[in-house]
């Protein structure tokens, strides 16, 4: 069960706590990520368990805010993924629900041609598909975390990476 010491429970805790004010703030329901994302003794995500979770506790149509990031395993104890994890618990999500499209807003407007904080002529990339967007990541762009592909490839649903910062911005567009 969740040890107050453990250090992946303490470093959830923030997302977890901005999850609980965010929906507060938009009268949505509060779900934890540990009772949706489920990692099995290998510490990988049990795609049929989360799916199954995720169906029984979002299901349609319900206005609902999840903390990224995180998941729990066969003891109950919080797990953390690796940078971008938040990446991967909405593609989880995305995938469950069978959705036509997975919005990831952070802070850029969305894939670039190179990194904007050293090119200030760096231009967004619109169009992409799963294969290239894979082949950035593999040379080093942190946009977008590469485990969370697979899911919404499997059901080729669209991501768009937008910038929260910048919503009017249509951002980069990724599918097959």
């Amino acid at each position: 069960m969740e040890n107050s010491t453990d250090k992946d429970f303490i470093v959830s805790r923030g997302e977890f706590l901005n999850a609980k004010i965010l929906a507060k703030y938009l009268e949505y329901d509060f779900i934890d990520a540990k009772d949706l994302i489920i990692f099995d003794v290998n510490g990988k995500v049990n795609l049929e368990k989360s799916t199954d979770a995720i169906k029984s506790k979002i299901g349609e149509n319900k206005k609902a805010v999840v903390p990224g990031f995180y998941g729990r395993n066969t003891n109950g104890d919080i797990v953390t993924f690796t940078r971008g994890g938040s990446d991967y618990t909405g593609s989880l999500i995305a995938y469950a629900l069978d959705s036509k499209v997975y919005e990831n807003w952070t802070d850029v407007n969305g894939i670039m041609t190179s990194d904007p904080k050293s090119d200030p002529h760096a231009k967004t990339i619109d169009k992409l598909n799963y294969s290239e967007l894979k082949e950035i990541i593999e040379k080093g762009a942190e946009v977008y975390q590469g485990d969370a592909i697979n899911p919404v490839k499997k059901k080729n649903i669209t991501i768009k990476i937008l910038n929260t910062n910048e919503p009017e911005n249509s951002g980069t567009i990724i599918k097959d």
